[in-house]
């Protein structure tokens, strides 16, 4: 499971300018003191932006104090970057909770990550929500990271809706799994729509088996390829199941080459067939 840990960039940018075209310049008012921050920082000013955006952070400032948070952070402060976060944080900012709990889950401190993401996933954050159900999913914590997994999968979460799928399927729950697989892969994911193929499959589906490994399969899913080629063989549909596997093959497959490498055999073409069984000998993956 992929924890999602790209920052939440949150910047209401405002370039104050006069009429005759003359920037204001913070003096002590707290709002100014911000946009002079953000114009430095639009600008590539960093330390300009740095100076501004500290004398309002100090000042209880929330978008100063998580301005600063993401400045630090992307400059490798990450002390400074905690320490703004946190200020932003304990005032209730919601992205601010939530980049913290990546900062800590990213140093393995995962009681510190599990609170600030709670802090955010209870005001709706769902990437925190998904990161939270991550996070009791590696503890096997399975009730906890259903629960959340629920509240970003409703949010339409691809990825929630994908590992609550994977959830249910190993609880051997079948009609969840296809509902959250299905939520999923309908939504582009190639993962879901490979996993609810095969619980098709499983469940002699196979127009619906087929049907999603397609998906799959033209997003450059290997598996799901090999898997179509499997199933046009035993129909005996050889045309597709040759196209099928020498995709995945060719593309370095080791499973799909050793199967072409059996399909020509019984097909008679034995040129063919030795040079995917060399295949498989030379593939080291």
């Amino acid at each position: 499971m992929e924890l999602k840990n790209r920052f939440k960039l949150v910047f209401y940018v405002v370039i104050l300018l006069l009429s005759l075209g003359n920037i204001v310049f913070a003096t002590g008012n707290i709002k100014d003191q911000v946009n002079q921050g953000n114009f430095y920082y639009e600008e590539g000013n960093y330390d300009m932006a740095e100076k501004y955006w500290k004398m309002a952070a100090d000042q209880g400032d929330i978008e100063a104090q998580y301005a600063l948070g993401i400045l630090y952070e992307d400059t490798g402060r990450t002390d400074f970057s905690e320490k703004y976060y946190k200020m932003a944080a304990i005032q209730g900012d919601k992205d601010a909770q939530y980049n913290l709990g990546v900062l800590y889950d990213d140093q393995k401190k995962f009681a510190e990550a599990e609170k600030y993401y709670k802090m955010a996933a209870i005001q709706g954050d769902k990437d925190a929500q998904y990161n939270l159900g991550c996070l009791y999913d590696e503890q096997k914590n399975f009730n906890e990271a259903e629960k959340y997994y629920k509240m970003a999968a409703i949010q339409g979460d691809k990825g929630a809706q994908y590992n609550l799928g994977c959830l249910y399927d190993e609880l051997k729950k079948y009609d969840l799994a296809e509902k959250y697989y299905k939520m999923s892969a309908d939504q582009g994911d190639m993962d879901a729509q490979y996993n609810l193929g095969l619980l098709y499959k499983n469940q002699k589906k196979y127009t619906q088996a087929e049907k999603y490994w397609k998906i799959a399969s033209d997003q450059g899913d290997l598996e799901a390829q090999n898997n179509l080629g499997i199933l046009y063989e035993e129909q005996k549909k050889y045309d597709l199941a040759e196209k099928y596997y020498k995709m995945a093959a060719d593309d370095g497959l080791k499973d799909a080459q050793y199967n072409l490498g059996l399909f020509y055999s019984d097909q008679g073409k034995k040129e063919l067939s030795k040079k995917y069984k060399e295949m498989v000998e030379n593939n080291k993956n």
